[in-house]
């Protein structure tokens, strides 16, 4: 079984989500597509929302959460026996 990188992984989920958020609030802020998604995100992290900067900011956020997630994901997969 393969190992996974708890650091390239992180960094890898936290880089995806980051995007995710930042194109999900642009998205919110210019079509109105996805607001009730981004309004549901901005009440966990402060600062979110559908407007550019506060889009930038959950980009921020989206990759300080990510990471973390992404290594615990990556330790867990190389805890299960193959």
């Amino acid at each position: 079984m393969t190992r996974l990188s708890l650091f390239r992984f992180g960094a890898a989920f936290g880089l995806t989500l980051g995007t995710g958020f930042l194109v999900a609030g642009c998205l919110a802020w210019l079509t109105g597509v996805g607001v009730p998604f981004v309004d549901t995100v901005a009440s966990l992290f402060r600062g979110y929302g559908a407007r550019p900067f506060a889009a930038l900011i959950g980009g921020v956020w989206g990759c300080a959460a990510g990471f973390p997630l992404g290594a615990f994901l990556a330790w867990v997969y190389n805890r299960v026996p193959s």
